[in-house]
């Protein structure tokens, strides 16, 4: 809102400039013909004339701006929101979704924060397997505006054109150590992305990131696919089967 209203006000600013300064041209050209007696020539469009068309003009590029500002903030997004964080792809590092305790769907939220520093956050960098998570934590109280913690991912594997990547996600009661809220999930390796959540002081949440095979795969879905024949609550996870694996714990202390 910020940005349209100094948009808004720039056009003021504009206009009363343009006014003015035909105010100025017209002022003298009357009165050279005042002084020179002259009747005849082509006529001036008259200042409230000329205020009227000015600011229909301000007007219409106004509403150019607005529509223009409207249809990129709607552009699609990569965005997967889970339980209480979300899941935004950052190969082109724009935002798309918050999904917290405020949902802010402003595609610009995420530039206010920055990979190297943010006031309010302590940074910590974990380098596991072939990825480096770059973590923010809050240091003071928890607030509506802000997210408790939110984690660059960056693969920095060779090629991983042949592999696929498996995501799990799991919160930690850090007295009891008991796990919940395991969600996964699998597809094509993302260069870069952004984990954005809450969690309460006395839990962790832990990012696990395994990458397969074709091979891998393979037995990964099988063996899932015989865990839910015997439905008996135990399922195999993906790390198990995996060439190599990155993970990192996030305490808001």
């Amino acid at each position: 809102m910020f940005g349209i209203a100094r948009i808004l006000f720039l056009i003021v600013i504009i206009v009363a400039l343009v006014v003015f300064v035909y105010y100025l041209l017209y002022s003298r050209r009357i009165n050279a013909k005042i002084a020179s007696e002259e009747i005849e020539g082509r006529r001036m469009i008259d200042i409230p004339s000329l205020i009227r068309t000015v600011v229909i003009v301000a007007l219409i590029i106004y509403a150019l701006i607005i529509t223009i500002t409207v249809i990129s903030s709607e552009k699609q997004e990569s965005v997967e929101n889970r339980d209480g964080f979300s899941v935004i792809d950052l190969s082109d590092y724009t935002y798309s979704a918050y999904d917290g305790t405020l949902v802010d769907t402003d595609a610009s939220y995420v530039k206010n924060y920055s990979r190297e520093s943010n006031e309010g956050y302590q940074k910590n960098i974990v380098q596991d397997g072939d990825f480096t998570f770059t973590a923010f934590t809050r240091t003071g109280e928890h607030d509506v505006y802000h997210p408790d913690f939110f984690c660059f991912v960056d693969y920095t594997g060779e090629d991983g054109a042949n592999l696929s990547l498996y995501e799990y996600y799991e919160f930690i009661d850090t007295i009891t150590a008991e796990r919940y809220g395991g969600i996964g999930s699998g597809g094509g390796i993302e260069e870069s992305f952004l984990i954005i959540g809450n969690i309460n002081e006395t839990e962790s949440f832990k990012i696990t990131l395994s990458l397969l095979d074709g091979k891998g795969e393979e037995s990964y879905s099988e063996a899932d696919r015989k865990a839910y024949e015997e439905d008996k609550g135990n399922f195999p996870s993906a790390a198990d089967y995996a060439l190599s694996t990155g993970s990192v714990v996030i305490t808001v202390q």
